[in-house]
């Protein structure tokens, strides 16, 4: 340790990259609700988020069982255009309690997909 008699730091080579620097611990999960069976979680890793929504009523064996959640920056604007771009709109956008405001579409292969703006 630096300040402990006899230590020294180790030089580099010539050339060679300076350390990595030091990176904060992620913040823990965002989870919704705080207590009791889990709804909704959202890992944040750097600069992206993987959300994972747990929904019972989908039945083993359904074609598609995961669904992408893409963050815009204004989901009612978006949602506007989508039918025009060949997609299906499933419903009107919503504020969800986990902080997105959060539109269901399918894209024109019939994939769902979520449109996410924060708020």
């Amino acid at each position: 340790m630096q300040g402990t008699p006899g230590w020294a730091p180790t030089p580099r080579p010539h050339g060679s990259p300076p350390p990595p620097p030091h990176h904060p611990a992620p913040p823990p999960p965002a989870r919704v609700p705080e207590e009791g069976p889990t709804f909704f979680v959202d890992l944040r890793i750097k600069d992206s988020d993987l959300a994972i929504v747990a929904d019972k009523s989908v039945q083993l064996g359904t074609p598609q069982r995961s669904l992408l959640s893409v963050t815009v920056d204004a989901v009612d604007e978006l949602l506007s255009r989508v039918e025009a771009l060949g997609g299906t709109v499933l419903g009107p956008a919503n504020d969800m309690p986990w902080g997105q405001r959060v539109a269901h579409i399918q894209d024109p292969d019939g994939n769902a997909v979520n449109l996410a703006q924060p708020i």
